[in-house]
């Protein structure tokens, strides 16, 4: 029998609205609801924190973060998501530092760093890499910002090219040319209607491009990568 006192029974239904279901208000809630039920749970002032990031409040994000920290010195999860926030601000040497901690404290397995670095070293100079999960762009971030590999390579996740504040993060800190401005970003970068196979354009390229799989639309990081 569940307690509802208890935190743990707000952070798994906070799990199945944010991933399974994405519900990304109803998850965040869930998630602050078991900070107030357990105050003293890392494991959920992390996740209220990693869900504020992707809510764009991203100073409430850090303090959330640091109170896991602080409760448990050993968590190497935060560290992760405080580098990003960093990154976001622009402050790559205190981003290393929580790359190294993660690193550190076992949040990134030596083998994963490895395989990352080879994929690393194959990108032609001054090239954008694209990834999609955190295991394939956090390694890539620690090789670049904490032991200084490969810093001419991009490295672009396209998951995040869905959030406006991360395109706004590559055009001011990621040395690329974006060519969306500030008041195009909340307008322009949403889904778009595109049924069926078409033809599309772009710096005079040709080609015919589908909808993303399984959908009758460009998904907002298909608009951003166009």
């Amino acid at each position: 029998k569940l307690r509802p006192e208890a935190a743990a029974p707000h952070l798994g239904l906070g799990h199945v609205l944010w991933e399974a279901e994405a519900n990304y208000p109803g998850g965040l809630a869930e998630y602050r609801q078991a900070v107030q039920l357990e105050n003293e749970n890392a494991e959920a002032s992390y996740f209220v924190g990693q869900a504020l990031i992707y809510d764009g409040k991203h100073e409430e994000a850090g303090a959330y973060l640091e109170q896991a920290l602080q409760l448990d010195p050993s968590y190497a999860a935060p560290h992760e998501k405080l580098a990003l926030i960093y990154m976001l601000q622009g402050h790559n040497e205190q981003a290393a530092q929580h790359w190294r901690e993660l690193k550190r404290k076992g949040g990134m397995s030596q083998a994963l760093v490895e395989f990352n670095q080879n994929l690393l070293l194959t990108v032609a100079e001054n090239g954008i890499l694209f990834t999609n999960g955190e295991a394939d762009t956090y390694p890539l971030w620690y090789l670049q910002m904490s032991e200084g590999l490969r810093r001419d390579v991009s490295v672009v996740n396209a998951g995040l090219l869905n959030f406006t504040w991360y395109v706004r993060m590559l055009r001011a800190h990621g040395g690329l040319d974006v060519r969306y401005k500030d008041e195009e970003l909340q307008e322009r970068l949403q889904e778009s209607a595109w049924p069926k196979p078409q033809p599309a354009e772009i710096a005079g390229l040709r080609w015919i491009l589908p909808p993303a799989p399984g959908q009758k639309s460009l998904r907002v990081q298909d608009v951003v990568t166009l």
